[in-house]
């Protein structure tokens, strides 16, 4: 009965051995089958990959002619906006212009697109080569300065459409205030004609925040870019002419016939003061002047004597 018990126990034993030992066999493999499954990246950084140098020379193929494509919307005409003094002429030119701004940025951005599809795609090839990263760098630069360039001038083409709207609104705006202005002085006449001269210069306040609405947009214009100089400095005379009379026209109200008339007396009585006083100042010049011519012909008579051209007596 021992010897049958013994020999029970020492199956057992042999058996939970074999298992044993097939579990240290086994869970290890079990371990780094699960790791490669979940982290496959990992194993692949790991590994001593060569990149084939045909599929090399392939994908730099491919690489170079992406960098063709991103050059050729670089150099395209639509990137020139700015550099001839016709691009600023009118709003409808302009606005062609920011059409094709548009389609040239669109054109980038899908180019963009497929180029990112392709770098994903092929981003292990691509990082196992030295000579496919610098092209990849060199990409990037490019595309870099396309992305700049363009916004750029999306910036320009909207500040020169500000500029172009504000300088027609304004100019337009001359005759609309002298009519204002005529107006605003008629009603100032009366008493009772007061509440149609509020009426007159709230609608005018109305009017000239859009003028300043409209010129503060096409400062930034005119200040940054050389050739709408000429213009802008129209645009800034046109603008404080219109604001000269925005403050008149505000600054209109009832008076009786008499403070009128005082007002106009004192007003021409400040000319006649300026004007003498401008008299005053022109003939003393004229007599400085004259002495001064005086004096010199004294001592170059003086002069001329001590020289002994003169004979003496």
């Amino acid at each position: 009965m021992q010897i049958i018990l013994h020999n029970n126990l020492s199956a057992e034993g042999r058996c939970r051995r074999a298992v044993g030992l097939m579990k240290r066999l086994i869970l290890p493999f079990a371990f780094f089958a699960l790791l490669n499954l979940q982290f496959p990246s990992m194993w692949a950084q790991d590994s001593d990959f060569e990149i084939d140098p045909i599929r090399e020379r392939t994908l730099s193929e491919r690489m170079l002619q992406f960098i063709d494509d991103f050059n050729r919307i670089y150099n395209s005409n639509g990137m020139r906006f700015g550099r001839s003094v016709s691009d600023f002429e009118s709003a409808s030119h302009v606005k062609v212009v920011g059409e094709k701004i548009r389609v040239l940025n669109n054109s980038f951005q899908s180019l963009d697109f497929r180029w990112n599809a392709f770098v994903q795609s092929e981003q292990v090839e691509i990082a196992e080569s030295e000579s496919l990263m610098d092209l990849m760098t060199k990409v990037q630069q490019l595309k870099q300065a396309i992305g700049d360039s363009i916004a750029s001038l999306q910036n320009k083409c909207d500040a020169v459409a500000n500029f172009i709207e504000a300088e027609q609104f304004i100019s337009s705006q001359d005759t609309i205030y002298k009519v204002l202005h005529k107006k605003a002085f008629g009603l100032s006449l009366s008493k009772r004609l007061g509440p149609q001269l509020e009426k007159v210069k709230t609608e005018e306040k109305a009017v000239f925040e859009k003028i300043e609405t409209s010129y503060i947009k096409s400062r930034d214009a005119g200040q940054h870019i050389p050739q709408l100089k000429n213009r802008a400095d129209k645009l800034d005379e046109q603008y404080y002419t219109l604001k000269s009379l925005s403050g008149k026209i505000q600054a209109m109200e009832y008076k009786p016939f008499v403070e009128r008339a005082k007002d106009y007396l004192m007003g021409l009585a400040c000319v006649s003061v300026i004007l003498i006083f401008f008299n005053m100042v022109v003939t003393k010049i004229k007599a400085a002047k004259k002495t001064r011519d005086m004096l010199k012909k004294q001592k170059e008579l003086l002069e001329k004597n001590n020289k002994g051209e003169y004979p003496t007596i």
